[in-house]
């Protein structure tokens, strides 16, 4: 203390020393049993074996009056003229000279410590649950009770109540809360969680968007009280489901009901919080329709918090680029069944940066269909041209009918991922050449009838838009949305011409241009393991078509060629850069050179 000191012995009895004009010396009667002490300006603290505490000496302003209930404290300080206990669930308890007030939540608190005009206090980790998660939209419980009660879902007073949030692109894998069990806290707790999309008023717009049955709950502190609401905890996997990506800039509103029902009315109300103020709504059995809660007298958020966790993409080890994540803009353009009535072909455009193209994946949505159990696409990459659509034919092709599935229901809100491994599909990479422009456009191909529809859901990328081209509508034409997709590359090993590398197949091999610069001819040449139809044709640098030196059905073997021949009557070429490419019924190979004189 200021002016005398306390020590404690190992039976438990307290022994004072020093100035003892107001008696702080003295401990009360029976002097045992204490397992801590706490020394004051004018008062002195002990705490007792069963959770009391036992306070004695100057009580000018309170310092000495225990708060009720004198129990279940584990902790306790004391500093100038206020005192303070420590409890069990780790709330503070402060009594005496008043220095502002304990931070909300008070809850969760480890450890106190107190200054001439200031306090301290540790608080341990807290939410209880999702450890190594990211945790969002954190709502502290409070001890404001909880207004309207979410009462059991299959009772006969049931509530609904949501609180809203805004996506941020991560996955939701979990979601924590607070209840006040007034019947009582069940054994086996059991919770609905619903997710909707939020409409115009504040309120959800139409039906859920995910919806969880959470009958395997974990469970934290707290007695079910108003003022000392249980924490629980669904993990959505542990549950039976796969998060829930949450889409950038699109706000969410979340429900949480009871669904442990031995008996009609058995109440659970979600606990009162202290959050961001952004209130949701509720519909119950006298509130037929969605009301804000504000209308109905609500005006507190409800406490809960989201586990999130970052997007993984496939090829993990690839480098990724012209990564578009999905976006809540809805779709522009359908890419219908290639082979149903109405097909549309969309694309998307990237940059060429040296490196190679081992797959793409994206994301695709299935309105009024359900999703494919053996999906199959259509990939084609394209030269593009001056008005940023595809020019001439692809130059590369790949039917996907081994694709990964990722996270996703289909749905414009929950979209599926999609990736394809052009390996895993019999095909070479491809090199994506430094300072060329390219489209891709991706198509649903698992068509059982005419008419089943995919959609390649929007993006938000770099604001680089591609084309669309109908049946109705055979030319391209320009689009305002992105596409969400993303490229999987790895980096391409120079050959001793500086040209990048391709992954070939053995039945086909396109030989290198040589000589490579050349001053105006170059000889190449063709294997072939079978008998095969193909087309070699010569492109500019901007992609455009210069010569169709071959074109038609080969025999098997190896064929020599010089372009231009000597029987060619294109002239000179001129000096540039240009690529050959080499297009079969299945693969495309593409080799770079360039001509100097």
């Amino acid at each position: 203390g200021w002016i005398f000191s306390l020590g404690l012995k190992s039976d438990g009895s307290i022994v004072g020393w020093g100035g003892n004009a107001r008696g702080q010396c003295d401990a009360p009667t029976p002097n045992e049993n204490f397992i801590a002490l706490a020394c004051g300006g004018y008062h002195s603290l002990g705490l007792k074996s069963d959770g009391s505490i036992v306070a004695w000496g100057s009580n000018d302003d309170g310092q000495c009056n225990v708060p009720s209930p004198n129990a279940d404290f584990i902790a306790l300080e004391a500093a100038g003229y206020r005192s303070y206990g420590l409890k069990s669930e780790g709330v503070i308890v402060r009594w005496g000279t008043s220095y502002g007030t304990v931070p909300e939540p008070n809850i969760g608190f480890t450890a106190i410590s107190g200054g001439s005009s200031h306090d301290l206090a540790i608080r341990g980790t807290w939410p209880s649950f999702c450890d190594g998660a990211q945790i969002s939209n954190l709502s502290h419980p409070t001890q404001q009770g909880a207004e309207e009660a979410s009462a059991c879902i299959d009772g006969d007073r049931a509530y609904e109540i949501t609180e809203r949030f805004v996506g941020d692109g991560r996955v939701l894998a979990g979601v924590g809360f607070w209840f006040a069990m007034p019947d009582g806290v069940p054994a086996e707790p059991g919770f609905r969680v619903r997710i909707y999309v939020t409409g115009a008023g504040g309120c959800p717009d139409g039906d859920p968007i995910f919806d969880a049955s959470c009958n395997v709950v974990e469970i934290g502190n707290g007695s079910g009280t108003a003022e000392d609401p249980v924490e629980y905890f669904c993990d959505f996997s542990d549950n039976g489901y796969e998060g829930l990506r949450k889409l950038s800039g699109l706000e969410y509103s979340i429900s949480i009901q009871n669904t442990n029902c031995p008996g009609e009315g058995e109440g659970a109300s979600w606990a009162s919080g202290e959050g961001d103020g952004v209130l949701g709504c509720l519909r119950g059995y006298d509130v037929p329709s969605w009301t804000p809660l504000q209308d109905v007298g609500v005006v507190d958020d409800r406490a809960f918090y989201l586990c999130n966790e970052d997007v993984t993409y496939f090829c993990a080890d690839a480098g990724v680029s012209d990564l578009a994540p999905p976006a809540p803009l809805g779709i522009v353009g359908a890419s219908e069944c290639i082979n149903g009535s109405g097909p549309v072909e969309v694309t998307e455009r990237f940059q060429g940066d040296d490196r190679t193209l081992t797959g793409i994946g994206f994301w695709m949505v299935w309105l009024d269909e359900t999703p494919p159990a053996n999906p199959r696409f259509s990939v084609r990459i394209y030269p593009t041209g001056a008005d940023g659509c595809p020019e001439g034919f692809p130059i590369f092709y790949a039917d996907c009918d081994v694709v990964e599935v990722g996270p996703g229901n289909g749905t414009i809100f929950n979209p599926i991922e999609y990736f394809c491994d052009f390996s895993d599909n019999g095909y070479g990479s491809f090199d994506k050449v430094t300072g060329l422009e390219y489209s891709i456009s991706i198509q649903n191909t698992n068509c059982p009838g005419p008419g089943e529809r995919a959609y390649w859901i929007n993006g938000v990328g770099d604001e680089v838009y591609g084309c669309l081209r109908s049946y109705n509508n055979p030319y391209w034409t320009p689009t305002d949305v992105d596409r969400a997709m993303y490229l999987c590359n790895e980096e391409s090993l120079p050959s001793s011409t500086g040209e990048a590398t391709t992954t070939v197949s053995a039945k086909i091999l396109l030989g290198r241009p040589s000589p490579n610069p050349s001053r105006g001819r170059i000889d190449y040449f063709v294997t072939l393991s079978t008998k095969t139809h193909v087309r070699v044709t010569i492109l500019d640098a901007m992609g455009r078509v210069v010569s169709r030196p071959v074109v038609g059905v080969l025999p098997a073997g190896i064929h020599n060629y010089t372009w231009p021949s000597s029987k060619s009557r294109e002239g000179d070429i001129p000096n540039g850069t240009y690529f050959l490419v080499l297009k079969s019924d299945q693969e495309i190979f593409t080799r770079k050179f360039s001509i100097i004189r």
